[in-house]
């Protein structure tokens, strides 16, 4: 919009001052093509942003799948201190107790070892589709800026 009150010879860009027909080139022009570079630029932003936003979608889901691990290792990491306070104790009874809460810590990893596993596949998956995203968002814009 810089350019636009400006005369049709001076929009266009040359224009010939009619003594010795040398012709130049306007600033409204260059303030136009400006204003289309920053224009595009903002766009470019824009869309690059939206698609890196979109790459960490994956991560996100893996972020939710460690909270819920996290809770299970917290449970597990209780059960081992109970039992080196039950071990380390001088109360009657306490290996009953430590054998105990050591038959719970066994069915408790057995419980979350698939859980484990799947996590690492999941790791694995996300980390890969999130990366892959953001380097087609960014080759898509060096594609554009290159062109």
């Amino acid at each position: 919009m810089w350019g636009q009150k400006e005369h049709s010879d001076v929009k266009d860009g040359w224009y010939s001052d009619g003594i010795f027909s040398t012709c130049s080139y306007r600033s409204a022009t260059v303030s136009d093509r400006l204003a289309f570079l920053n224009y595009l630029a903002g766009s470019l932003a824009g869309t690059l942003s939206a698609k890196l936003n979109t790459a960490r979608i994956p991560l996100k889901g893996l972020r939710d799948n460690e909270v819920t691990l996290f809770q299970k290792r917290n449970i597990r990491n209780g059960l081992e201190y109970q039992i080196s306070r039950a071990e380390n104790s001088q109360e009657r009874g306490h290996e009953k107790r430590a054998a105990e809460l050591r038959g719970q810590l066994a069915k408790a990893e057995s419980d979350d070892e698939p859980l484990e596993k799947q996590h690492e596949i999941l790791l694995r998956k996300a980390l890969k589709e999130s990366e892959l995203q953001k380097f087609q968002a960014l080759r898509e814009v060096i594609k554009i800026l290159w062109a």
